[in-house]
């Protein structure tokens, strides 16, 4: 028996891009060649969301808005502009021009107007089934564990950073004391999301209702 063998080493550094190195050691004559790529790591940040309608729309209403997610998402872009991460009043100003895409139109306008203004108890989780205990907003801090959310009203979502090392899944809950909690709609964030800020619909066809969400994806 000896001893192991070495082949040689090579020290990386924090950067960027890819490249190959050459690995070989003068005692040993095997010559070996790594070729390596750095990966950004990205992170979502949540930052605001904005209630278009709490529950109660006709799941036909709910099929004619979700072809509006691209006018919403494209409303919003043009208010964010080219800054990566925008201050929160501009995106509250995207949120609003994005709910824009929708009132505009008079079918969806009279719909949501005639819908009541009691609020909905809102939660949002990383899992697709109930439970408050899980929540990623609002903070664990709030003893209710959910927030009052009205019709047209816009929420800061405060210190949730969400590492895209995996697929991030937000889904918006609303609490319901008498039963079980109902689901309100999702979505999914992956890291090959470019780094900027956007607008996305969320709603679903069996609570019938309709958020934005607004998000930054950072790269650290």
């Amino acid at each position: 028996t000896s001893k192991d063998d070495r082949l040689g080493d090579h020290t990386f550094f924090p950067g960027s891009g890819a490249g190959t190195v050459d690995i070989r050691y003068p005692i040993v004559q095997p010559h070996y060649q790594l070729h390596y790529e750095y990966f950004n790591s990205k992170t979502c940040v949540l930052r605001s969301l904005k209630n278009i309608c709490v529950e109660g729309l006709d799941e036909d209403v709910i099929k004619r808005v979700i072809p509006l997610g691209g006018q919403i998402s494209e409303a919003a872009a043009r208010v964010l502009g080219n800054d990566p991460f925008p201050p929160l009043n501009v995106v509250d100003s995207a949120l609003n021009a994005g709910a824009s895409a929708i009132m505009n139109i008079p079918f969806f306008a009279n719909e949501i107007n005639d819908k009541s203004n009691d609020p909905d108890d809102l939660y949002l989780s990383p899992l697709s089934t109930q439970g408050r205990e899980y929540r990623l907003w609002p903070a664990k801090s709030n003893s209710d564990g959910y927030v009052d959310v009205y019709k047209g009203q816009i929420k800061h979502i405060d210190n949730v950073r969400l590492p895209l090392v995996n697929p991030v899944h937000v889904n918006f809950w609303e609490y319901d004391s008498g039963s079980g909690d109902d689901f309100l709609g999702a979505i999914t964030i992956t890291g090959n999301t470019n780094v900027g800020t956007y607008v996305n619909l969320i709603t679903g066809r069996d609570e019938g209702a309709i958020y934005l969400l607004a998000y930054s994806i950072v790269a650290e």
